[in-house]
């Protein structure tokens, strides 16, 4: 009959115990480590967790959590450049970029790209692009339902220059930047048409 005395004792140091070991664990787990809320980069008010579908590309451009390009499909955007005097296109890979937005100069910047411009390998770059609404304007004119709202969801993103600390370079359209005996210049860049999904 001694023995109910105990019960709740045990009771209390098992469960004590086992949220000793579960604290232990997670404090070797490196992804819980590193699970901590990021700062929010910009005013992010435009873009957070909002979802715009490339028109040309059909792929989707995906503003996620913690200023970080989703992995939801395959986004890229284009870049185009003369090398040497010699037409260079590349597709840039979005997917799991940092970005932060400007809302004053309507401008989203995406962080340490690594770029290799210059044929002298890949160096860390920042990718200032203009995104702003196609039509500021007239959208509540219309009459067609479908197409004020179409109006008023169609975003241009569109480069508007690089910035490679690395090097102290700022690269924008038309003006050559030379490097090591590589001449670089961005050529007029092609506009994608995103649509807000969300």
């Amino acid at each position: 009959m001694k023995h109910p005395i105990y019960r709740p004792f045990i009771i209390i140091l098992s469960v004590a115990l086992l949220f000793g070991a579960c604290s232990r664990e997670f404090d070797d787990n490196e992804d819980y480590q590193y699970d901590r809320v990021e700062p929010v980069l910009g005013d992010n008010t435009l873009l957070y967790s909002k979802i715009f579908r490339n028109k040309s590309t059909g792929t989707y451009l995906w503003f996620d959590l913690r200023n970080e390009i989703a992995n939801f499909s395959k986004p890229t955007v284009s870049l185009s450049f003369l090398q040497n005097s010699i037409d260079r296109y590349t597709q840039i890979d979005m997917r799991g970029r940092i970005y932060e937005y400007n809302k004053e100069t309507e401008e989203v910047t995406f962080l340490n790209m690594p770029l290799n411009l210059f044929g002298k390998g890949e160096q860390s770059a920042d990718l200032i692009c203009t995104l702003a609404r196609k039509q500021k304007d007239g959208c509540d004119d219309l009459t067609d339902e479908a197409k004020k709202e179409e109006c008023k969801r169609t975003y241009i993103l569109v480069i508007k220059r690089i910035e490679i600390s690395e090097i102290d370079a700022i690269l924008t359209v038309g003006v050559p930047y030379t490097y090591q005996g590589s001449s670089v210049v961005l050529t007029t860049q092609t506009e994608q048409e995103l649509y807000l999904t969300n």
